[in-house]
C-alpha cells in the first residue's frame, strides 16, 4: 500500500471510531484527506462550551503534524494557568468563528492564531508569564531533556516549555490579582 492509501484508512478509522464508539459525543465529522497535513473535523456536543449556544465545541485533529501536537499542548499549559485565560481563549476563538475571522483557508487568521495573540496580550500585562522563557525555567532549576523527552525538540526546533505544574509548586513567579 502506498503511504497515502495508508494515511488516509488511518483517517477514516479514527472518524469511525468517534463516529461509531462515541456517537454521543461527536457530531459533523469530516475527514480531508488530500491536505497537506491530513485532518479530521469535527464537533464535540458535550464540551460544554459557554460560548456556544449548545455547549458544543468544534475541532480539528491533524495527523502526522508533531509541531501541532505541540503547539496545542503549549496552549493547554497557558489555559491551566488561570481558568480565566480559558474562558478568555474559548471568548475569543467564539467571537472569532461567529465573525468569519478565523479561517486561514479563508484568508483571515487561524483561531491557533487567535490564541496565540490572546497569550501574548495576557503576558503584555503580566497576566501570564512565558512559559519558553529560559531564565524562568532556571529560577525552577527546571530543564528540558530531549533525550529523555522527544517532545522536547521536534525535526531541530526547540519545543520545551516550563510545566505549569513545576512554576505553581515553586512560588517563583506570581499572578497578579
Amino acid at each position: 500500500k502506498s503511504f497515502e492509501k495508508q494515511m488516509t484508512n488511518i483517517v477514516f478509522r479514527v472518524k469511525n471510531c468517534l463516529q461509531y464508539c462515541r456517537s454521543e459525543s461527536f457530531d459533523d465529522l469530516f475527514a480531508i484527506t488530500r491536505a497537506r497535513v491530513p485532518v479530521l473535523k469535527g464537533r464535540d456536543i458535550n464540551a460544554c462550551n459557554p460560548y456556544s449556544p449548545d455547549g458544543s465545541l468544534s475541532f480539528d485533529l491533524c495527523f502526522l503534524n508533531d509541531i501541532a501536537v505541540v503547539n496545542s499542548s503549549l496552549l493547554r499549559e497557558y489555559s491551566l494557568v488561570d481558568n480565566r485565560v480559558r474562558m478568555l481563549m474559548l471568548a475569543v476563538k467564539s467571537f472569532a468563528k461567529k465573525n468569519n475571522i478565523a479561517s486561514a483557508a479563508g484568508g483571515t487568521l487561524s483561531s491557533y492564531t487567535w490564541l496565540n495573540l490572546v497569550i501574548f496580550y495576557l503576558q503584555c500585562i503580566g497576566f501570564l508569564p512565558n512559559l519558553q522563557c529560559r531564565e524562568l525555567m532556571k529560577q525552577h532549576d527546571w530543564h528540558p531533556d530531549p533525550g529523555e523527552n522527544p517532545w522536547h525538540c521536534i525535526n531541530g526546533l526547540e519545543t520545551y516549555y516550563l510545566p505549569t505544574e513545576t512554576m505553581a509548586k515553586s512560588g517563583i513567579w506570581k499572578q497578579p490579582d
